[in-house]
């Protein structure tokens, strides 16, 4: 596919200010800033290390991560190459959330291949109990060796793939879940689309276009 013709499945180029008119006849959320509505996302910069990259920050503790992270993992197969969706677990100062990283990136490279039995077996644990306890328990379900755990977390590229974890979370202002970062110049959710998640992808399809036409 031409990276300029990155469509819709309307078949047209979204345009940003058509969408953000859409968005701006709807109703919206309590306490949200009046001028919102104006621009369905933020501007975070201009980080070219980003460009080819749309970024999905999520949470194994959040419920929409949960139901919706499939589908929009199947929207991110469609992407124009070379722009790849890259999932992101949401670090924060809590220790549970160092913890399911951590899990996640030992899973990401010993045995990539079951990171979808990971993540059931992850947002199950984290909805019976939240806790840095669970997600080793979970690696031990899923019967990784010991030994490979360890190595894993000793690597300089797990090391690497958490600080980058830190820094994307914090480039991108992320402090729900999902969060989005794209070519690193965008950021938003679904509070910017009052929670329509369809409407959301249309708006990552509008963004997506937008970095890519301006390149």
């Amino acid at each position: 596919m031409d990276r300029r013709q990155f469509l819709l499945g309307g078949g047209a180029l979204l345009s940003l200010p058509t969408l953000a008119q859409e968005l701006a006849l709807q109703p919206r959320a309590q306490g949200q800033n009046p001028t919102d509505h104006l621009r369905p996302y933020t501007e975070i910069g201009n980080y070219t290390d980003d460009r080819d990259r749309v970024f999905m920050f999520f949470s194994y503790a959040c419920p929409y991560c949960e139901k919706y992270a499939p589908g929009i993992v199947e929207w991110g197969r469609t992407l124009p190459e070379p722009v790849q969706l890259v999932r992101v677990p949401l670090l924060t100062t809590e220790r549970v959330s160092q913890s399911a990283a951590s899990a996640f990136y030992v899973v990401r490279e010993v045995a990539p291949q079951r990171i979808d039995e990971f993540d059931a077996l992850a947002y199950a644990a984290a909805s019976n109990a939240y806790t840095p306890e669970a997600f080793p328990d979970v690696l031990r379900k899923m019967k990784l060796p010991r030994e490979a755990i360890q190595n894993a977390l000793n690597k300089q590229v797990t090391k690497d793939r958490f600080a980058r974890a830190i820094l994307l979370s914090r480039r991108y202002k992320a402090n729900v879940t999902p969060h989005f970062g794209i070519g690193g110049r965008y950021a938003t959710n679904a509070n910017f689309t009052n929670g329509d998640y369809s409407l959301l992808v249309q708006l990552l399809n509008g963004l997506v276009s937008q970095v890519i036409t301006s390149a």
